[in-house]
């Protein structure tokens, strides 16, 4: 992120001709375009005496939401505590969404019932909760599109 300091730095490296001013101002706005944003994902109601793991996924479009974590991008974080949050940093803009999972048994996966149900606790960004399917990408999605972070709250439940 570009500050005072460092913008006063680079003006005052330069001339005052316009073709010096004009370079630094397109250094600027080019920096500042590319700036990644923030998501700071904070994962509420984990039950801290089973303990275990919990699973954010977060997922840049629908391909694979909410179950195949290979398609997002992944943090495993012991399950210490009722509350955990994790900062996703340096993220493009864009429409993205979340999935939690609190892995009882070790093995990074949401384990289902034989008809998809998950038997361990699972939320979503939005806190979607479809009784007889799975959330889907559109429920959930939230967008990032300013420099400014976002801050979601998941509450996970059984």
């Amino acid at each position: 992120m570009i500050n005072d300091t460092t913008l006063t730095s680079i003006l005052s490296s330069i001339g005052s001709d316009r073709r010096s001013l004009r370079l630094a101002l397109s250094i600027v706005c080019a920096v500042a375009v590319t700036q990644a944003e923030e998501l700071n994902v904070t994962v509420t109601g984990i039950d801290d005496h089973k303990g275990g793991e919990i699973g954010i996924a977060l997922y840049p479009g629908s391909s694979g939401f909410p179950m195949e974590s290979s398609k997002a991008t992944c943090v495993w974080l012991k399950a210490d505590g009722t509350n955990i949050t994790h900062c996703f940093r340096e993220l493009k803009p864009g429409t993205y969404a979340v999935a939690v999972s609190h892995d009882l048994n070790g093995n990074h996966v949401t384990d289902t019932s034989w008809v998809g149900i998950p038997k361990e606790p699972w939320g979503v960004s939005k806190n979607i909760r479809p009784k007889m399917r799975a959330p889907r990408f559109e429920e959930c999605s939230f967008s990032l599109t300013n420099s400014v972070p976002l801050s979601l709250v998941i509450a996970v439940k059984q």
